[in-house]
């Protein structure tokens, strides 16, 4: 049996998703599983062993050449080719909006499924599945794992156990490091001066969204409070040249206690968190790769919703932001400031106290 798993983009979204496959081939263990990515995130689906084949598409770089022009429709023509090169036996749409509903009603498969019109992301994709389930869960991996399971029992007409919340550590690990690169991180660690001996909190303070972002001056005061108390080095980790300049804003506050990550590939992100004690984040995607890699997480919510996208289990530390409209699902806000700041330095410092008191 070939399934294909429609889950394009953003990081934090294919990160979600990242535990179905191994989820299916718990229940079907000779199932093949290819999965179509952006190309900028396919690197990271090469680290799980359950993926058989990773199917790239450029989305960004079609918009960026026009999509009239040729070098586009030839590109485009060759992915849809490729793509129909295979006969599936069904299709996964994971994603629930108007690109990957292109990619589902692409595919060749006998059956196609996905979110009901009500829980979708935009409603045009409910045109490219031809069944469409809604799930009661909040969380979104739970959400992933029942529309999952629900379509696979479906296609192979067996009944599925809904009745418990679904333990991802029965799984397998999701994620598979290669020696080499965990090899190459730890000494690159260790000659910043921050292995083996002393407990490292690695922060990433960037995010898409400003309505996402913890201000930065709260970055600053939490770092030197971890620091003065001797809890912790801190490894700030960046995605953009724009959030490398705001680290280094903080960095030389106390240069030999914050080190900056030097950057990397997915992979190499992957290995460098494996060596963190601590993850802190908002609703990022290095953030939940952290929590997929095994590292406890203390993660800030202010447009988006704790209760769904928060990382499952005793590890992770959710906070949401006390006020009416949060969550707002806003990109833009007048009342920005008032939100970002209504979470205060000493409800996260509380949080890193309440991680390091469990291990002692």
């Amino acid at each position: 049996m070939r399934v294909l798993i429609v889950k394009l983009s953003a990081f934090g979204d294919v990160i979600h998703a990242f535990p179905i496959a191994g989820l299916l081939k718990q229940i079907q263990p000779f199932l093949k599983i290819d999965w179509i990515v952006e190309s900028s995130f396919a690197s990271i689906l090469r680290l799980n062993p359950w993926i058989d084949n990773a199917i790239e598409v450029d989305t960004r770089k079609w918009r960026r050449q026009g999509l009239l022009s040729f070098k586009t429709l030839q590109s485009i023509e060759n992915t849809f080719k490729k793509l129909r090169s295979k006969r599936y036996d069904f299709v996964l749409d994971l994603q629930g909006n108007t690109k990957s509903g292109l990619f589902t009603a692409i595919a060749r498969a006998s059956r196609k499924y996905g979110f009901s019109s009500n829980m979708t992301r935009e409603l045009p994709n409910i045109l490219a599945t031809d069944v469409r389930f809604y799930v009661k869960s909040e969380n979104i991996r739970n959400q992933l794992a029942e529309l999952s399971m629900l379509a696979l029992s479906d296609y192979t007409r067996t009944q599925p156990n809904l009745e418990k919340p679904i333990d991802f550590r029965y799984i397998g690990s999701p994620v598979k490091l290669r020696m080499d690169s965990l090899d190459r991180q730890r000494k690159l660690l260790e000659k910043m001066g921050l292995l083996p001996d002393i407990p490292i909190i690695g922060i990433h303070m960037g995010t898409t969204w400003d309505t996402k972002k913890w201000p930065i001056y709260f970055w600053m005061e939490l770092a030197r409070r971890v620091v003065d108390e001797s809890l912790a080095r801190i490894l700030f980790f960046w995605g953009t040249q724009g959030e490398k300049k705001d680290i280094f804003r903080v960095v030389n506050m106390r240069p030999g206690h914050f080190f900056v990550w030097p950057g990397g590939s997915l992979e190499d992100l992957a290995s460098a968190l494996h060596f963190v004690d601590l993850f802190i984040g908002p609703d990022t995607g290095p953030l939940h790769l952290a929590a997929l890699v095994g590292v406890p997480t203390i993660s800030i919510y202010r447009a988006t919703k704790a209760s769904r996208n928060a990382p499952i289990g005793n590890n992770h530390i959710a906070l949401q932001a006390p006020l009416g409209c949060s969550p707002c699902l806003k990109k833009y806000c007048n009342n920005n400031n008032k939100c970002a700041t209504s979470i205060p330095v000493r409800v996260v410092y509380g949080a890193v106290k309440k991680v390091f008191n469990s291990r002692s």
